[in-house]
């Protein structure tokens, strides 16, 4: 009897319901992934959230990435000092390019002849957004749009130059602290053009030493571009320079 009763019983249906398996031949592919972003776009509330939460990862990503530490240079035997770089490595398993890239405007791929700082990112970013129109002399055009088209060409070569030789990078570095240091921090940005000075002129001579007695044309800009920066001091040395030497005849 006790046997009977637990027969006629009903057993508990299990957890989970029903599972569907999707069959389909390769032949249907094409026409399947047509019905799913089909469906997909019948469903705008659940587009708009996975929008949003795609959106909301991608600001912790990049406040996540801001966060530097500084590494030691291996890329040369002379160091220029501390290189950073991202914390966030998780991105590179991903395989995503643009999660793995900075969001420099001059150099995302770290492709210079010599890694870059912060501070010399911005001072190129700088040198290519305001300064190259003063320092390149540009005869009157008859066409108005000629004018932009040089300058961009202009800007273009020094930065492309600038990547392959160390000393073209110190001479742009140099004219954007000259440049800056017109409107701020006077002090700071002229004691660090005097680094960027020394090192183009020991560019200078090393290449003068193994190109002698015919030098290439990248000395030879190299070597225009720091009298240039010279001759755009002289306005401003000229005067400090002549009360200096006439103060004691003054006293």
């Amino acid at each position: 009897m006790e046997f009977i009763e637990s027969i006629s019983k009903p057993q508990p249906r299990t957890q989970g319901g029903f599972k569907f398996i999707h069959m389909s031949s390769p032949a249907d592919a094409a026409a399947f992934k047509t019905q799913v972003r089909s469906h997909a776009a019948r469903n705008p509330r659940a587009r708009k959230k996975k929008v949003m939460r795609h959106q909301k990862e991608k600001r912790a990503e990049e406040v996540h990435g801001q966060e530097l530490e500084v590494v030691p240079d291996t890329r040369s035997s002379k160091s220029q000092g501390p290189v950073y770089a991202h914390l966030d490595t998780s991105a590179v398993a991903t395989g995503h390019v643009a999660r793995i890239l900075c969001a420099q405007p001059v150099d995302p791929f770290d492709s210079f002849c010599r890694p870059l700082n912060p501070m010399e990112h911005r001072l190129l970013d700088h040198f290519a957004r305001n300064v190259i129109r003063y320092i390149v002399t540009c005869m009157p055009f008859q066409v108005p749009g000629d004018e932009a088209r040089y300058l961009k060409g202009m800007t273009t070569y020094m930065i492309q130059t600038a990547a392959a030789d160390s000393g073209m990078l110190s001479t742009l570095l140099l004219a954007s602290c000259q440049s800056l240091s017109k409107f701020r921090h006077e002090d700071a940005f002229s004691t660090v053009a005097l680094m960027y000075k020394g090192q183009c002129i020991a560019s200078i001579n090393d290449a003068l030493r193994r190109e002698a007695p015919v030098v290439s044309d990248l000395t030879l800009t190299k070597t225009l571009a720091l009298a240039a920066n010279a001759v755009r001091l002289l306005p401003a040395l000229c005067p400090r320079h002549s009360h200096s030497t006439f103060r004691p005849c003054n006293g």
